[in-house]
């Protein structure tokens, strides 16, 4: 959930594997914030764990602080990206809904790996 852990964590993994020194496995523990499906009630959480953990566990928002927090950027510009990325997602989005729906020849297109 902390970029910046993973980054470094990774780093030392690829200098590891450059330098010959075998194989590295580096387990990420994440935190869902949805269910395993659509319409899961996720009756396996506490009353409230999603709030608690969107509010103080969300990878988004960690890195957003540290980096306002540390200079390296301000929020104005996070949001410009933010509003930047939301607009290629839109017009992705209707690029997709304009788009003609596939034949019946594309059916297995790239499903299987030959």
């Amino acid at each position: 959930m902390i970029f910046f852990a993973v980054f470094e964590a990774a780093g030392e993994i690829i200098k590891r594997a450059r330098e010959g020194a075998g194989p590295t496995l580096m387990e990420c523990k994440t935190i869902r914030f949805f269910g395993h499906f659509e319409g899961d009630a996720q009756t396996y959480k506490a009353p409230g764990e999603n709030d608690h953990n969107r509010e103080h566990n969300d990878c988004l928002k960690l890195f957003r602080t540290k980096v306002i927090d540390a200079g390296v950027i301000t929020a104005a510009e996070l949001d410009a990206i933010d509003d930047e990325v939301g607009q290629l997602i839109d017009e992705a989005v209707e690029l997709a809904i304009a788009a003609p729906e596939p034949g019946a020849t594309h059916l297995t297109t790239d499903v299987y790996v030959n």
